[in-house]
């Protein structure tokens, strides 16, 4: 979908809001790479730039100095080694070095893009990515993700004035990569459904169009699976199409509903733990992947049975404190006003027979493992590498990293009821 396509398909939204917001420019064709100055200057961007990479982005754009050269740009370089996380650290690098640059040029994927966002964002600066891997839905985002004091903030960053993704750059990225961003695309289906928990419970704002448009994206990608593994330039363009689609449907709707919902929050559980402990975090999106089915099985579960009863406090500051340690301040942060303040009991209970209608729709969460397999993404958090008891941690405690009602800050609710 083109940026003036997306606009159009939410003109008139019965939503209520206006979604005319500028939308970067999309190259996503082949040749792209040789277009690239072209692209730039189409999106505005000064001859100027700070080109921000890591060995591994440049690696896998070889001829991006000279084509640059060849096209009038000038520019400085920010080079890191290898970016697995977004670090606070390395964002305020960027933003100090970039503030001698008229623009920004990010190349790379994931984190490294995270990091020109938030830098963008501060700088109030052009950005342009260039991305050399399908790995994420952020590309378009206006946030953040990045570590701080161990903890993994979702800080304000700026979306992009371009995307530029050249399909052939895409097949060569490694296969833990591409599938990352299958799964992020598959964690939709539990990020949508929590979407109408907050709107059925607590009468959250909600976007049909949006909604739809995210979902035309999960039925694009899951029909992808084969071609993701195999990385034909097809597969990747329309990959990518899907992911940028997500960052843009957060873009229209003002939230990250639409993207995220109770399946990142055990992603971002997973990856926390895991640098708290020394070791480095799988992909992200390999972790919403993995995520998605086990926490579709929990829902099912829990909606097949009675409404749970909201008490305020929601949760046991004793028990945070005991299982986040040093991070509890993080937590506390999140949940203070308590999320579920929101709620209003009598609206819970007149949905609760919604929810339970749509937590039955939910897709079969073998077929999902098997749609991961097949585009050779980890289908179990076992398979990711996890260490036991991270997953049942993960649906007791993952719900409290965000100031969000998800159904799974609500089964952590009934079960704290129950103890």
């Amino acid at each position: 979908m083109s940026e003036k396509s997306l606009l159009a398909s939410l003109e008139h939204c019965p939503c209520g809001r206006d979604h005319d917001r500028a939308q970067p420019l999309l190259d996503f064709a082949p040749g792209a790479m040789t277009r690239l100055p072209e692209t730039l200057r189409r999106a505005g961007l000064p001859d100027r730039l700070r080109v921000v990479a890591d060995g591994n982005g440049l690696a896998a754009c070889p001829e991006l100095l000279d084509i640059l050269r060849a096209g009038g740009f000038s520019w400085e370089m920010t080079r890191f080694d290898d970016v697995r996380g977004a670090k606070i650290e390395d964002a305020r690098r960027v933003l100090t070095e970039s503030k001698k640059n008229a623009a920004l040029l990010a190349v790379g994927t994931g984190s490294l893009h995270d990091l020109c966002r938030y830098a963008a964002f501060e700088t109030k600066k052009p950005l342009a990515l260039l991305a050399t891997a399908p790995s994420m839905d952020g590309f378009a985002s206006t946030v953040a993700p990045i570590f701080r004091d161990g903890f993994k903030d979702t800080l304000p960053g700026a979306s992009p004035r371009c995307v530029v993704a050249p399909p052939e750059v895409l097949s060569a990225a490694p296969l833990a990569l591409r599938a990352a961003g299958f799964g992020d695309i598959v964690g939709k289906v539990t990020a949508l459904f929590d979407w109408h928990v907050a709107r059925l419970a607590a009468g959250e704002y909600h976007c049909p169009r949006v909604e739809a448009l995210t979902r035309d994206a999960y039925a694009k990608t899951t029909a992808l699976a084969q071609g993701v593994r195999a990385g034909t330039p097809e597969a990747m363009a329309a990959l990518m199409e899907a992911l940028t689609l997500s960052g843009l449907c957060i873009q229209a709707s003002g939230l990250s509903r639409p993207a995220s919902g109770g399946e990142h929050h055990m992603a971002h559980y997973w990856e926390i733990r895991a640098t708290n402990e020394g070791d480095t975090p799988p992909f992200h999106g390999l972790c919403v992947g993995a995520a998605t089915p086990v926490l579709i099985e929990h829902y099912k579960r829990f909606a097949a049975g009675p409404c749970p009863e909201i008490r305020i406090p929601s949760f046991s500051a004793e028990q945070l404190r005991d299982h986040y340690g040093r991070l509890y301040p993080h937590v506390r942060r999140e949940n203070t006003p308590d999320p579920l303040r929101g709620i209003d009991p009598a609206r819970l209970r007149t949905g609760w027979p919604d929810i339970q209608t749509l937590a039955a729709a939910l897709p079969d969460p073998a077929q999902l493992r098997a749609l991961l397999r097949a585009a050779g993404a980890p289908d179990t958090p076992q398979a990711l590498g996890l260490p036991d008891g991270w997953v049942e941690d993960a649906l007791r405690y993952a719900c409290y990293i965000r100031s969000r009602l998800t159904l799974l800050r609500l089964t952590q609710q009934q079960e704290t009821t129950n103890s």
